[in-house]
C-alpha cells in the first residue's frame, strides 16, 4: 500500500498499497511549504482509511485500531511529536481518490494500486510501497473450483471504481472465459451478496477477502 499526496500542492501480481499524500507533506521544502503549514495551523493530520479489520476499523470505543491507524500515528508523531494529533476519515474506495483531491484529508492510507492516469493524468503524489498483496477470489467451496478459470460462466461480485473490475474482466477476456459480474458499491454488501448466493464469487485484494471470510457466518465453507 502506498502513501498518496493531492495534486497541486493481474491482475496484478503484487499490488502495491501505497500511502497517498497531499502534496509535498514529507517531501522537500520546495514542496513542502503550504500544504505542511496549513497541517501545522490545523494542529492535526487528516488521513482517509477504509474499514478493514487489520488494517483499518474502529473499537469499541470507536477508536481506530490497525496497521494504518498505526501508521497515521506514526506520521503524527513525524509532523508534531504527538500520535495522537490524526484524525481519521472513513473513506469508500469510489470516494476515498476524489475525497483526496478535494482536500477532505491529507494522507490516504489504502490499497491503492499506482497506475499511470492516477500519477500522472490526475496528478496523485505515491510515497513509498508499505505492503505487496495481490487480487484474489473468495468462492463457496461447493462450487468445486481450484483456480480462477473455473469459474466460467460464474457470476462475481465487484468493486465498482476500481483497477480490480478491470483487472477481473481483462482476466476473463484472456482466457477465454465468460463471467457476469455484479457491481457492489458497499463493501459491506460483499459478504451478504455472497451469503445470499446472488453472486457466487466476490474479487478483491486478498488482504481484504482474508478479513471478510473471517465475517460470514460460516466461514469454513469458503475458500481464497
Amino acid at each position: 500500500m502506498t502513501i498518496a499526496m493531492r495534486p497541486g500542492a493481474g491482475w496484478r501480481t503484487a499490488l502495491a498499497t501505497t500511502l497517498v499524500v497531499a502534496a509535498g507533506l514529507f517531501s522537500t521544502a520546495t514542496y513542502a511549504g503550504p500544504t505542511l503549514d496549513k497541517i501545522k495551523e490545523r494542529g492535526s493530520i487528516k488521513v482517509g482509511v477504509g474499514t478493514t479489520p487489520g488494517f483499518f476499523s474502529p473499537d469499541s470505543n470507536g477508536r481506530w485500531q490497525g496497521f494504518f491507524a498505526d501508521y497515521g500515528r506514526a506520521l503524527a508523531i513525524t509532523v508534531f511529536g504527538d500520535p495522537e494529533k490524526v484524525e481519521f476519515t472513513n473513506s469508500s474506495p469510489q470516494q476515498r481518490l476524489p475525497a483526496l483531491q478535494a482536500g477532505e484529508f491529507d494522507v490516504l492510507l489504502s490499497g491503492v494500486t499506482v497506475t499511470i492516469t492516477r500519477a500522472f493524468q490526475l496528478g496523485f503524489h505515491f510515497g513509498p510501497t508499505v505492503f505487496y498483496d495481490g487480487q484474489g477470489i473468495l468462492v463457496r467451496k461447493d462450487l468445486g473450483v481450484t483456480k480462477a478459470a473455473d469459474l466460467d460462466g460464474a457470476t462475481i461480485g465487484v468493486q465498482s471504481g476500481t483497477t480490480g473490475e478491470l483487472n477481473i474482466a481483462d482476466f476473463f477476456r484472456k482466457t477465454g472465459k465468460k463471467f457476469t459480474p455484479v457491481t457492489i458499491e458497499d463493501t459491506g454488501e460483499f459478504i451478504n451478496a455472497l451469503e445470499t448466493g446472488r453472486v457466487d464469487a466476490i474479487t478483491q485484494d486478498s488482504s481484504d477477502l482474508v478479513g471478510k471470510r473471517t465475517q460470514l457466518k460460516k466461514p469454513d465453507d469458503y475458500i481464497i
